[in-house]
């Protein structure tokens, strides 16, 4: 391989990533937009997004029946963290979403699908309490909604018969200044996030998605907590069982 070709191949990787990037940003825009204003302000919005490197194409032709056939193959397969998917199937502008008619379910748990093989669940992770000046962030609900979307994506890609390297994105809005919370009580022990947004990346292979879930969740868990003060995540730590 000559210098020209090398060159060639760094820059189609190069662009091809940016433009996976853009992609991811302008999912998760959209969902946002869609947010009362209050929770956009206030709440903690936790985004799970697994995806092909590649998103060139349609892979999937989107329709209710394959919608209720997905569902239908996740629920036999899935009995931990229930109400992952609710029972509102919609045509969207990527592909095919889950969530509810009001505004505030909606808010707090979205999944879609689009054409291309991406995966995007969008979950409230946490709120500002006015009264105590406090902002919690429950990270248990984020590890288990993490954990739903690894095995719901490799239902998916096995339907559609993809098989191939993906990035697994999991993006944090709003967690400056919050501590965590297992949704029954705070850690006070913990240090204050000091990011107003949380990143961490992996990339994995598609047909692994599944029988690694807990161990991507774990990776991925270890690198939120970090941001609080926190070595690991007492959610695989702490407890004889992970979640």
């Amino acid at each position: 391989m000559d210098e020209n070709e090398v060159e060639w191949l760094y820059q189609s990787r190069f662009f091809g990533m940016r433009k996976l990037e853009r992609y991811i940003e302008e999912a998760i825009y959209s969902s946002q937009n869609k947010l009362p204003h209050e929770l956009q302000l206030h709440g903690i919005e936790g985004h799970v997004v697994i995806t092909p490197l590649k998103i060139d194409g349609q892979i999937f032709e989107p329709s209710p029946e394959f919608g209720r056939e997905l569902m239908e193959l996740h629920s036999s397969k899935v009995k931990d963290c229930q109400g992952y998917l609710t029972y509102s199937i919609r045509p969207s502008k990527f592909g095919i979403k889950w969530d509810d008619e009001d505004h505030l379910h909606n808010a707090s748990n979205k999944v879609e699908i689009h054409r291309n093989g991406l995966v995007h669940s969008m979950k409230s992770c946490g709120s500002f309490y006015k009264e105590n000046y406090i902002k919690r962030f429950d990270d248990e609900l984020l590890a288990c909604n993490l954990l739903q979307t690894l095995k719901f994506t490799s239902t998916f890609y096995s339907k559609i018969n993809y098989i191939g390297k993906v990035k697994i994105m999991v993006k944090i809005f709003n967690c400056s200044n919050s501590i965590l919370t297992n949704g029954y009580g705070d850690n006070k022990d913990d240090m204050k996030c000091d990011s107003e947004e949380v990143l961490v990346e992996r990339q994995w292979d598609s047909w692994k998605l599944e029988e690694d879930s807990v161990l991507i969740a774990k990776y991925i868990m270890d690198e939120i907590s970090n941001y609080y003060g926190l070595w690991n995540s007492r959610l695989f730590h702490m407890r004889k069982k992970a979640l």
